[in-house]
């Protein structure tokens, strides 16, 4: 069924670059926060395995079942952050293209493109704080 609207065609808002935009930086940040402690988790189990610990599975039953569960978890949560970052990056191209919120579907791409990147970088500091790799 179509409307018709007195004034001509229908406005179209920005709210759907707004929206892409918001999600692109939420999935962004619940990714870093999630794998940050998922790597901050495992880095101390390996710091404080004993030398007979090689496999997950040994570092697993050293955590204890709650930390495993938890790392379980929060794995399926940075899972879940970056679905969020992806239909977050898809909407803003949508939202460009369909000049419905221009800018902001801009902005989301660009951070789309910047933010997994950064999140990554953010996330390895454990292994870089723990000195595991430096060799102390």
């Amino acid at each position: 069924m179509t409307q018709v609207y007195v004034g001509g065609t229908q406005k179209k808002t920005a709210a759907m670059g707004v929206i892409a935009l918001l999600l692109v930086i939420l999935g962004a940040v619940a990714m870093t926060v999630c794998l940050y402690t998922v790597l901050g988790l495992l880095m101390d189990a390996i710091e404080t395995a004993p030398e007979v610990a090689r496999t997950f599975a040994d570092y697993q039953a050293w955590l204890g079942a709650s930390q495993a569960r938890l790392l379980y978890v929060l794995g399926y949560g940075a899972l879940a952050a970056a679905l969020f970052g992806f239909v977050g990056f898809i909407l803003s191209i949508v939202a460009t293209a369909t000049k419905r919120g221009r800018v902001a579907g801009i902005f989301g791409i660009i951070l789309g493109i910047i933010l997994p990147v950064v999140s990554a970088l953010i996330s390895i500091l454990p292994i870089f704080e723990t000195g595991i790799l430096l060799g102390s």
